[in-house]
């Protein structure tokens, strides 16, 4: 279980995110990326998708589906790999 202060950490973190809505726009953009990786996690591909539409930097304790992804897409990510606890402030 997380710290109180890691869970603190970790909400200032997702309060500096843009945060998208997975509308019918996304979910076949999402679908589209799923299909050409050949993949059936749609959590993924979602982040992947929403990454390389807007030249986003992904944060993520387990970037290897993610980078795999991409790569089947020939695309590059821009990662920051991180244990998922942040130290307080």
């Amino acid at each position: 279980m997380h710290s109180p202060h890691a869970c603190s950490a970790n909400a200032r973190l997702v309060a500096g995110c843009d945060i998208e809505a997975l509308d019918a726009t996304r979910a076949k953009a999402t679908g589209t990326v799923a299909a050409k990786a050949g993949v059936s996690d749609i959590v993924d591909a979602a982040v992947v998708e929403g990454a390389i539409r807007r030249h986003g930097l992904i944060v993520s304790s387990d970037p290897r589906d993610l980078l795999a992804i991409a790569a089947s897409l020939g695309q590059h990510l821009e990662l920051i790999i991180h244990d998922g606890l942040l130290p307080s402030a």
